[in-house]
């Protein structure tokens, strides 16, 4: 006995009232209204062990809403979509200023803004967030010759955002990646 080491508390972030996955293949949504214990000490969950579920994955929406929501009262648009690329899922979320109420994204609806509108924002946003950064890219208009401007997407790191470096001018959209 004096060799068995005290482990440490496990802590499962699950509360009533929260959803988590349950089910044969765990994929439908349940509620939880009782958390306790069996017979034989094992955690349950609306009477069932604690193993038949699992956790619901952290959700960009959520993120989104807490720390960029706010933003849209100042005529930002949020969007945010799903994108696949060699069998990995990725989550988009993409701010931008419309010219005008065509709802989605679209480059010549955009009106070019001072990235430091944003910046505090967006800063706050990739320090806080759970979600793992794949990319960052800004939108800008390109070199313009006679009467023809281009895009130009313009990657930056994360380190730069988190950095402080909120010197990246005017911009037409900011596009983040998660996985």
């Amino acid at each position: 006995m004096k060799y068995l080491k005290k482990f440490e508390d496990i802590k499962i972030p699950i509360n009533v009232g929260d959803t988590i996955l349950g089910g044969r293949f765990k994929n439908k949504k349940t509620l939880v209204k009782k958390i306790g214990k069996n017979a034989k000490g094992d955690i349950t969950i609306n009477g069932k062990p604690l193993l038949k579920y699992r956790i619901v994955k952290e959700s960009l929406s959520s993120d989104v809403d807490e720390y960029l929501k706010h933003i849209e009262g100042d005529g930002f648009e949020i969007s945010t979509s799903d994108s696949k690329n060699n069998g990995y899922v990725f989550q988009n979320i993409r701010i931008y200023k419309p010219k005008s109420q065509i709802t989605g994204y679209e480059y010549s609806n955009c009106i070019n803004f001072d990235y430091k509108e944003i910046g505090d924002e967006v800063y706050r946003f990739l320090q806080e967030t759970s979600l793992k950064i794949s990319y960052i890219y800004l939108i800008k208009d390109g070199p313009v010759s006679s009467d023809i401007t281009s895009r130009v997407r313009e990657i930056i790191s994360l380190e730069d955002i988190l950095n402080n470096n909120d010197n990246f001018g005017m911009i037409k959209s900011i596009c983040i990646g998660t996985n």
